[in-house]
């Protein structure tokens, strides 16, 4: 007798929820072949999957869920880190129609809510005059927790009770900041 815990059955889970999502919206994936005329290593949904597992258990770690998913046998293949930002940024308006999906169903099933926010620097403070991401001042800020400034945005994340992100947004630091005289 086969023997599955909660985070295969959840993987399943997962898994059929993109590809049904898919179908649903009458996607058709790129059967266009690479340079070398071999077809995708990997679906439209598996990379969708291995990003939304990503997310789920190994802290945003594309490669290490990828790892762990081929080790399962849950894709047979892996992308390098390349290929595979290339394929998640062509999939880039699907996973956000993904996300609003789940963010709806997260927001019909809790009714307490938390704010919070965090940091996201986009460089060193000593690559601040050569960064090229974001210019000026507005992006200068100070993280208390830390103590110590940084270069960067603010990402607010309104989250459900149950932990799960429902809505986020990311802004320069000096938006929400308060002006010293």
């Amino acid at each position: 007798m086969l023997h599955f815990d909660t985070d295969d059955l959840r993987d399943v889970f997962v898994y059929a929820m993109i590809d049904d999502y898919l179908k649903t919206c009458n996607y058709s994936p790129s059967t266009r072949a690479s340079a070398t005329g071999q077809l995708p290593k990997l679906t439209d949904t598996e990379v969708l999957f291995v990003f939304m597992i990503a997310c789920l258990d190994y802290g945003g770690n594309c490669q290490q869920a990828m790892r762990a998913m081929k080790r399962a046998h849950n894709i047979s293949h892996k992308l390098s880190r390349s290929q595979f930002n290339r394929r998640v940024h062509a999939l880039q308006d699907r996973l956000q129609e993904l996300l609003a999906l789940l963010s709806s169903w997260a927001k019909a099933e809790n009714t307490q809510f938390a704010i919070d926010l965090c940091p996201l620097p986009v460089c060193k403070n000593i690559r601040i005059s050569r960064c090229q991401l974001v210019e000026g001042e507005a992006y200068r800020g100070y993280n208390a927790s830390k103590r110590e400034y940084f270069y960067g945005y603010k990402v607010h994340f309104i989250t459900a009770a149950d932990g799960r992100i429902v809505e986020f947004e990311r802004s320069a630091v000096a938006v929400y900041s308060r002006q010293h005289p």
